[in-house]
């Protein structure tokens, strides 16, 4: 249309080539089913990018991501939970689309309930919520079953000390019950915590993916400065 009508010279139609730009480049790696594993790398390194790759919200351009079972992702705050409806509404409509009906459904209803403390506000919309009552609903619906694999990406962040202590306590529980997990965080006690070894990334590329918790007490500390966690 615009060569018809003699515009296509215009400043304002053209659209200057966007760069190539690749998250990630060279990744390769298995997780065995109940591993724990920590992500780290400083902010850009790919980390959110190669999460969204395993939840196939992205398609890698080459290559291959295989993934053996159900997937629970926690990626940030407020995705997945429409605004205006309520918290309780939000919650029904999440735990029909991970199937569970009957006693299943009643008592995982029950459970997010207890845990989110919210009393009233649960039947306000969720557009309402701060963002620690935000971030601690999606928790408790998203730990609330069991999944095969559970991604976590900063959001155990945004809540208070004792939204912490009582998500630690529930994170344990489905280690416990040998959830798969991938947590990412730029704190070195929370991935001290729950993973058993992490992933090291650096400017989209494994930098370091054997580096093994525990073995020693400083172990993850030494790489504080190098990775962002604090």
């Amino acid at each position: 249309v615009a060569h018809q009508l003699g515009l296509r010279d215009l400043p304002f139609l053209r659209r200057p080539p966007i760069p190539e730009f690749t998250a990630l480049e060279d990744i390769s790696f298995s997780i065995a089913r109940g591993e724990r594993i920590g992500l780290i790398g400083r902010n850009g390194a790919g980390k959110t990018t190669l999460l969204k790759l395993i939840t196939r919200s992205l398609a890698p351009t080459r290559g291959t991501v295989t993934v053996n079972g159900t997937i629970q992702a926690l990626m940030q705050t407020g995705i997945g939970f429409h605004p205006e409806f309520t918290g309780r509404q939000n919650i029904d409509a999440t735990l029909q689309y991970f199937g569970l009906h009957g006693e299943a459904y009643r008592a995982a209803m029950e459970d997010v309930e207890r845990f989110v403390e919210l009393g009233k506000y649960l039947d306000q919309p969720f557009s309402t919520y701060s963002l620690g009552m935000q971030s601690r609903t999606q928790f408790a619906v998203a730990t609330a079953f069991k999944p095969d694999i559970l991604l976590i990406d900063e959001i155990l962040g945004a809540g208070d000390g004792y939204f912490a202590a009582k998500s630690a306590d529930r994170m344990q529980r489905l280690i416990g019950g040998g959830c798969t997990m991938i947590l990412v965080s730029h704190s070195a006690i929370t991935i001290e915590l729950f993973c058993e070894r992490v992933i090291w990334l650096r400017d989209g590329r494994i930098f370091y993916r054997h580096y093994r918790l525990g073995d020693t007490q400083d172990q993850l500390r030494s790489i504080s400065s190098l990775t962002g966690l604090e």
